[in-house]
C-alpha cells in the first residue's frame, strides 16, 4: 500500500474505514453519553496524538524502512508508557519495571546489532 499511497493519505483511509467498521457498534448509545469539556479534550488529544501522529509517522518510517527492521521497535512501547505513568500520573518505578525496561533496550539494541 505504501507503495500507492504517502503516509498521511494511508492514515486517513484507515481511520475513515475503522470509523465506518466501528459505527454500527456505538451508534444507539453514543447519544445517552455526557462528556464534559475535559472529556473532550482528553479525545482530542487521544485521537490526534496518540493515533493520527503516531499512525503518520509509523507509516512514514515504513517507506523508508523494512517492516522487520521498524517492528522491533514497537517493543519500546511499554517503556514510554513506564516513564510517561510516572511523569504524568505519578506511578512510582518498581525495579522489576527498570529491569523489564532494560531487557527490552537490550534485545533492541541486540537485534539491531545483529545487521
Amino acid at each position: 500500500m505504501l507503495k500507492n499511497y504517502d503516509a498521511f493519505s494511508l492514515t486517513t483511509y484507515a481511520f475513515i474505514i475503522g470509523t465506518i467498521l466501528f459505527v454500527p457498534f456505538i451508534y444507539k448509545d453514543i447519544w445517552r453519553l455526557e462528556i464534559s469539556f475535559t472529556g473532550w479534550l482528553i479525545i482530542l488529544y487521544l485521537s490526534l496524538i496518540c493515533s493520527v501522529f503516531a499512525y503518520v509517522a509509523w507509516y512514514y518510517v515504513l517507506e523508508k524502512a523494512n517492516a522487520t527492521e521498524v517492528a522491533i521497535f514497537l517493543n519500546l512501547i511499554p517503556v514510554f508508557a513506564m516513564i510517561m505513568a510516572h511523569f504524568i500520573l505519578g506511578e512510582k518505578i518498581t525495579p522489576y519495571t527498570l529491569i523489564g525496561a532494560v531487557f527490552i533496550i537490550y534485545a533492541i539494541y541486540l537485534a539491531i546489532s545483529n545487521k
